[in-house]
């Protein structure tokens, strides 16, 4: 009889209808050569799920410093810091994945004490961008043999829909203050380019100041959607794209879930000079900018070529979450 290696891997909520595809799919290929012990859970009670997964040997923690954000969330911060240092001392493997410098929403005490923790208290530190690794270590001082850089794995879920190209430019995802998408739309405006070309800004904001802020500077060539988009229809809209820009602030982001799955579109995609945007257009998949009359100029430009074909196709051939788990298991799993 085979035992294999029970995991448990937070937060992991595939019993709500808008769950993470990230942790979705990191536990399903874990799961195929180990036992993630949370992923049939059928309900979710937050952090304090640890408390039922004790017997798990290797942990993997994903966003924690925003639990106290999150509901009675001060009482999740300590059970978390008590819980997890239970962990330690009873010599439990714990890896932290660094997904941002810091919570998109700005630093607080209690974000700021988090990080600070997850990158003592962990064994292993996987990081989806090089910046990510620099900035471990310039301000947290943890050993480069502490972390690990790996590039975000593909999702399966974008489809190319043959449809004519409806837009030049798509903003798509949640739209959230961080993003910059209202600082660019003023900058878009006033260049007079809104005239010429066609763009879409598209995905659920939950600002209501901050929608109808966006909603005011509409008009014929600049449309906005305010919407939470099924996979069918987020598929249809950047296949109706040319390009798909990204406004991102560079204070918090490191890697984006949002670029990788526009990289299978093959579209030209624009994005800020940092994190893991830095190193897909190092590798040339995409272009990147250090300010917004650069953005213009790429638009203006750049037009997709073999070898950014060539390199997208190789990206996505190497960076399955297969791939991705066998990278980690062969080290600190």
């Amino acid at each position: 009889m085979i035992i294999h290696k029970k995991i448990y891997i937070f937060p992991l909520t595939i019993n709500k209808s808008h769950y993470n595809k990230y942790v979705y799919h990191f536990a399903q290929a874990l799961n195929k050569k180990y036992d993630v012990i949370n992923l049939k859970r059928k309900k979710n009670i937050g952090i304090f799920d640890l408390l039922i997964c004790f017997r798990a040997k290797t942990f993997i923690f994903n966003w924690t410093e925003n639990l106290n954000t999150l509901k009675y969330g001060k009482l999740q911060v300590l059970f978390y810091l008590i819980f997890v240092s239970i962990l330690k001392l009873s010599r439990k493997n714990i890896i932290w994945i660094f997904h941002n410098k810091q919570p998109h929403d700005g630093k607080s005490r209690l974000s700021r004490l988090l990080m600070r923790y997850n990158a003592y208290i962990s064994n292993t530190i996987i990081t989806h961008a090089k910046e990510g690794v620099e900035h471990l270590i310039a301000s947290y001082q943890v050993s480069p043999d502490h972390i690990i850089y790996l590039p975000h794995p593909v999702y399966p879920e974008p489809v190319i829909v043959k449809k004519e190209k409806k837009y030049d430019i798509i903003i798509w995802g949640n739209i959230e203050k961080y993003k910059r998408i209202l600082d660019f739309l003023h900058y878009w405006i006033k260049t007079g380019k809104s005239q010429q070309y066609k763009l879409l800004v598209c995905g659920k904001c939950n600002d209501k100041l901050y929608s109808q802020t966006i909603e005011q500077l509409t008009n014929d060539n600049i449309i906005y959607q305010n919407e939470y988009l099924s996979e069918n229809e987020l598929n249809s809209l950047i296949s109706e794209s040319k390009i798909i820009l990204f406004t991102y602030n560079s204070e918090s982001v490191l890697s984006s879930g949002a670029l990788i799955y526009s990289l299978p579109f093959r579209n030209i995609i624009i994005g800020p000079a940092i994190g893991a945007f830095k190193d897909l257009a190092n590798q040339g998949l995409i272009h990147t900018y250090n300010d917004m009359d650069e953005i213009l100029n790429i638009i203006e430009t750049t037009e997709h070529d073999s070898n950014t074909m060539l390199a997208i196709d190789n990206y996505l051939k190497l960076n399955t979450w297969d791939e991705f788990i066998k990278h980690i298991e062969c080290r600190k799993l």
